[in-house]
């Protein structure tokens, strides 16, 4: 058996046991990942989602599933943004977070550290990224298209609803 299939599992052994109160919270695909209000104002509302979660006695174990194989591609911002989500919502301390990543394309589970410092970064980070929202959004609106940099990463170019109109070369 392979690292993923003793993952996939025991995660599913746990998402069993789990009692139908707190169902809801680990079959959800889209949970709300930031419910304090200093996260919504006026047109912004930041929201994620997270393919599995589920409680294991005082632990809170994050799963988010990847397609692709692991790779220095480690967008940690996402994960621990999971887990500052789980401590805020859920008030757990941040030892007892786990959020994992699980690359399907090569069998491979990454588990992430969490700590204060790592929340900390991850809570500024995204205040940083909301104030540059709402600097942006004055030219949005005004449709100056010119004051957006194309960003020129197909996977994101390809969800992209602005393609029709993007500059990109």
């Amino acid at each position: 058996m392979d690292c993923l299939y003793l993952f996939r599992e025991e995660a599913l052994f746990e998402l069993a046991g789990i009692s139908a109160d707190h169902r809801d919270i680990a079959c959800s695909k889209t949970l709300n990942l930031f419910p304090n209000s200093r996260f919504k104002e006026g047109n912004f509302t930041l929201r994620g989602g997270i393919d599995l979660a589920y409680r294991e006695n005082d632990r809170f174990v994050i799963v988010d599933w990847k397609i692709g194989k692991s790779g220095s591609n480690d967008n940690s911002l996402q994960m621990l943004a999971y887990a500052w989500w789980a401590k805020q919502e859920f008030k757990r301390l941040v030892n007892c977070i786990i959020p994992h990543r699980v690359h399907l394309a090569d069998d491979t589970v990454s588990t992430f550290n969490v700590n204060e410092k790592y929340l900390g970064r991850v809570e500024a980070r995204i205040l940083q990224d909301l104030d540059r929202m709402r600097e942006a959004d004055g030219y949005g609106v005004r449709g100056i298209a010119e004051a957006f940099t194309p960003c020129a990463q197909p996977k994101i170019c390809e969800l992209c609803q602005f393609q029709e109109i993007c500059p990109k070369e």
